[in-house]
C-alpha cells in the first residue's frame, strides 16, 4: 500500500521562474506534486524570464530577492535577507501545516533555514544536495559546523547523480543516501530521427550558465569561434549580457539571450551542434569536475540535435556519455580537438542520426513520474 505523501515544505535557492540549472531541476521537481503535497520557498531572480506556473502545483513564496550578479555588495545583500528567509519559512510552515522539510543544496543560506527550522520545530529534515557543500569550501567554518549537523539530522540524504552518491558512500559509509536524479516530464520517441540540413556557418548552441564548472572549456571554444565564420554560437542563460562580456564571452558571431524554460528546447533546437563545455580544471574541487552533471544535459539529450561534449574522460558526464554512445566526445583539451570533432560531426550524417537516435533512449530514464515515485517513497514512509 503506497503511504500518503505527507504536506512538506521545499526550501530552494532556485524555484520557478528562476531560468538557472538548479531552477529548471526544481520546476520539474515540484511540477510532480499538488498544492495538498507541497510548498515551496526560494528566492526571486530579478530579471529572469519566467516560466508558466499554474495553480494546480504548488504554492510558491519568495523569502529573499537575488539582485543582479553585477550588483555591488551581492553577498551582504544576500545574507541581510538571512532573516527574512527564516520568518518566511515559518510562516509557511505554520499556515500550510507542514510536516515535513525538504531543504536543496546549492545555497548555504537556504540549508541552514532548513537545518534550524528542523531542529526547532521538531520536523523530519530530507536533504538534496546538486552538488558537495563541505568539500568544496574546506576553508568555511559554517561548512564545518553545518554539513555534519545536516547530516546527522537528515532522515535521508538525496544527491543529483550516481558519480556523487558512489563519492559520498566512500566518505560517509553510514550515511543514509541515493541519487535522485533530474527529471523531465517529456517521454520522446526514438524512431525515425529525420535532422535538418547543416547551416553555412554552423550553428552550434549552448544552454546554462558558465561559472567554474565550466568555464575553463567554454574559453576554448569562445576561442575557436570568435572572427571564425565557419560558426556561429547562441547562448540561452540566464546571466547577463554584461556578465559575458566581463569573462570574455563576446562576439560578433555569439548571440546570447534569456527565454522562459517553458520555450527553452524550441529554441535548442535551432541548432546544428549542441555543445557540452565541461571543466577539466578550475576554482572548484576536482572532485566537483568529476562528480556533476550538469542540469542541460537532459535538454540537451531531448533536442533532436547532436551533441558534442568536450569533457574530461574519467568525468562521471563522460562516463555516461560514452556508455549510451550518445554524444561525441572531445577529451583533449585542445582548440585545435574541438574543430577536429566539430568538422567530424558536421559532416557526417550517419553520426549525427546515431548520436540524436541514442541521446532520445537516455532521456528516458530521467523521466519525472518515474524518477520522483522514489522521493515519494521514502519521504512518504514518515507517515
Amino acid at each position: 500500500m503506497q503511504n500518503k505523501f505527507p504536506k512538506t515544505l521545499t526550501l530552494s535557492w532556485s524555484v520557478p521562474p528562476a531560468a538557472s540549472g538548479s531552477g529548471i531541476v526544481m520546476h520539474n521537481l515540484l511540477s510532480q506534486f499538488t498544492p495538498a503535497e507541497m510548498v515551496a520557498v526560494g528566492a526571486y531572480y530579478v530579471g529572469h524570464a519566467r516560466s508558466i506556473w499554474t495553480k494546480e502545483k504548488p504554492h510558491i513564496f519568495y523569502g529573499l530577492i537575488h539582485p543582479p550578479e553585477n550588483w555591488r555588495g551581492h553577498r551582504w545583500i544576500l545574507l541581510l535577507q538571512f532573516p527574512a528567509l527564516l520568518l518566511t519559512s515559518i510562516w509557511v510552515l505554520f499556515f500550510f501545516r507542514c510536516k515535513v522539510i525538504f531543504v536543496v543544496y546549492p545555497d548555504h543560506l537556504f540549508l541552514l533555514a532548513g537545518y534550524l527550522l528542523s531542529k526547532i520545530f521538531n520536523k523530519p529534515l530530507y536533504a538534496y544536495f546538486h552538488n558537495t557543500y563541505l568539500e568544496n569550501n574546506p576553508n568555511s567554518r559554517l561548512a564545518h559546523w553545518l554539513q555534519p549537523m545536516v547530516f546527522k539530522r537528515a532522515k535521508h540524504i538525496f544527491v543529483m547523480s550516481e558519480g556523487l552518491e558512489s563519492y559520498y558512500k566512500k566518505l560517509y559509509p553510514d550515511l543514509k543516501c541515493s541519487a535522485l536524479v533530474h527529471t523531465t516530464m517529456k517521454y520522446l520517441e526514438a524512431d525515425n530521427v529525420v535532422l535538418p540540413p547543416i547551416h553555412n556557418p554552423l550553428r552550434l548552441v549552448f544552454a546554462g550558465n558558465v561559472n567554474a564548472s565550466c568555464s575553463e572549456a567554454m574559453g576554448r571554444f569562445v576561442k575557436l569561434i570568435k572572427n571564425n565564420p565557419e560558426f556561429s554560437l547562441q547562448i540561452y542563460s540566464g546571466m547577463r549580457k554584461k556578465t559575458f562580456q566581463n569573462i570574455g564571452i563576446f562576439s560578433d558571431n555569439i548571440v546570447i539571450a534569456n527565454v522562459p524554460y517553458d520555450f527553452l528546447l524550441n529554441h535548442i533546437q535551432k541548432a546544428d551542434v549542441v555543445i557540452h563545455p565541461h571543466g577539466f580544471l578550475g576554482e572548484m574541487a576536482l572532485h566537483e569536475y568529476e562528480t556533476i552533471f550538469p542540469t542541460k544535459t537532459i535538454e540537451y539529450l531531448q533536442c533532436r540535435r547532436p551533441i558534442l561534449a568536450h569533457v574530461p574522460a574519467d568525468s562521471f558526464i563522460a562516463k555516461f556519455y560514452r556508455e549510451r554512445d550518445c554524444a561525441l566526445l572531445v577529451c583533449e583539451p585542445t582548440v585545435e580537438a574541438l574543430y577536429e570533432g566539430l568538422m567530424q560531426i558536421s559532416k557526417d550524417d550517419a553520426l549525427r542520426k546515431k548520436l540524436v537516435t541514442n541521446a532520445l533512449k537516455a532521456a528516458r530514464r530521467f523521466y519525472a513520474p518515474n524518477v520522483i515515485q522514489r522521493l515519494r517513497d521514502v519521504i512518504g514512509a514518515v507517515v
